[in-house]
């Protein structure tokens, strides 16, 4: 199967970083979703890290702080909230505190599906500008994966003071470059939210 990457006409900027969001806890799946094990036995995360080393960027990822008697291997591809329990802004937020890149191009563990052409094609425009997929029904706003330039910064820490603490009240404030969506990528960009999520995924995927 082609990756799509033949179809890119641009090469990716060194300064670009990728990070996944894994900090969050999941009452529906029962247990966090970074740690559950896919179809083919990797664990989902995996499956969006391999997707972003397709196509060349250093990848970071967000998770909880752990509890001071951890005892943490030292890594420098893994970051923490420094607002936990606050849900994926304070994922951007720790993101873009990092420094580690002009722009980073950001998706969420429990998106195994991604394709490289899906998120090169974020990274196509103006790259002081963020950028997201409007679904197939012009209305909806796919926040992740999702191109975020660190100038916003300010934005998001605006936010995450703010009484709505939301990803799409920090869309709201950016001014941002959408990409519509292709109805045949709809399916590639989806989150797995439930075990029944996971299930028609294995089924797609097996068959």
């Amino acid at each position: 199967m082609s990756s799509g990457l033949e179809d890119l006409e641009y090469l990716l900027p060194p300064e670009i970083t990728a990070a996944i969001l894994s900090g969050g806890e999941s009452r529906r799946m029962g247990q966090p979703k970074d740690t559950i094990v896919l179809w083919d036995g990797r664990p989902m995360i995996d499956h969006v890290r391999l997707t972003l080393k397709q196509i060349g960027l250093r990848t970071l990822v967000v998770k909880a702080p752990p509890p001071p008697e951890a005892t943490q291997e030292p890594d420098s591809n893994i970051i923490y909230d420094t607002y936990p329990g606050l849900g994926p802004l304070a994922g951007i937020e720790a993101v873009l505190a990092s420094g580690l890149g002009s722009g980073y191009l950001i998706a969420a563990c429990d998106q195994p599906l991604l394709t490289p052409a899906i998120l090169c094609t974020l990274l196509g425009g103006n790259l002081e500008r963020a950028c997201f997929y409007l679904a197939t029904d012009g209305k909806t706003i796919h926040p992740f994966p999702g191109y975020y330039p660190a100038g916003v910064l300010p934005a998001v820490r605006a936010v995450l003071k703010s009484q709505r603490r939301s990803v799409r009240k920090l869309i709201s404030l950016l001014e941002p470059a959408f990409l519509p969506l292709r109805a045949e990528d709809e399916y590639s960009i989806q989150s797995l939210n439930t075990p029944d999520d996971i299930a028609l995924a294995a089924r797609a995927y097996t068959t």
